[in-house]
């Protein structure tokens, strides 16, 4: 055995790449267990060694699981795209446990908007994405805030879901260029839905805010005098 200055343990020249072999799979998420097989050793000489060098334990699943089984081919699966629950049903587990074992080992989930485009590309939803939807209206739809959008993922302003407000990109056109920082569109005559070029007009946001203020006042102030 050979202990450095700071009194770890440091393997020969001859155990070291099997050592780091070792500590580059466990830092990957491989299990006790999983690592114990694949050295053909057992799972307390792993954490012996682990503790020798210096690798904090993580907090893991119960080794002998069904997820920590089939955690290699999780991974990979994962990594080629498919969800959470294709791959629970492959294997006949259960989704929220895979989940909290991605969790336990840091590992970073898709977010539902990822999640969807993926499922999209593998064609492994009913739904689809964009005109793969068997609600897709031509990339147009209606905000609940009452503002017609419209289907433009690669623009500045597009939302998660790739929309953006249709009076933004009617003013945008008018302008010949984008909006900038601090920009709106004011609809001239108060109603969302005209989106005329000549109803729109552009102008800054503190201003905007002052001339609905003012546009309020005033209703209040007839609504009074009624």
């Amino acid at each position: 055995m050979k202990h450095g200055k700071d009194g770890r343990f440091q393997p020969d020249h001859e155990a070291r790449k099997e050592w780091g072999e070792m500590v580059e799979l466990y830092k990957k998420g491989w299990s006790l267990n999983m690592l114990a097989q694949h050295l053909k050793i057992s799972s307390n000489s792993v954490r012996w060694r682990l503790n020798r060098l210096g690798i904090e334990i993580r907090k893991d699943f119960r080794l002998g699981s069904k997820v920590g089984e089939h955690w290699n081919d999780i991974l990979k699966l994962y990594a080629e795209g498919w969800s959470l629950k294709r791959i629970a049903r492959r294997f006949g587990l259960n989704a929220a446990n895979i989940y909290s074992a991605f969790k336990i080992r840091g590992i970073k989930t898709r977010t539902s908007s990822e999640a969807l485009k993926n499922a999209a590309r593998l064609g492994t939803t009913k739904f689809g994405y964009g005109s793969a939807n068997l609600q897709w209206k031509g990339g147009i739809n209606y905000h609940s805030a009452g503002y017609w959008r419209v289907r433009k993922p690669d623009h500045p302003r597009a939302g998660t879901s790739g929309y953006v407000f249709e009076h933004v990109l009617v003013a945008e056109a008018k302008l010949g260029r984008f909006l900038n920082k601090g920009e709106v569109v004011h609809h001239l005559n108060g109603c969302k839905t005209d989106n005329r070029p000549e109803n729109l007009r552009v102008m800054r946001q503190s201003d905007h805010l002052r001339k609905h203020h003012a546009a309020t006042v005033e209703s209040r102030k007839r609504n009074e005098n009624y």
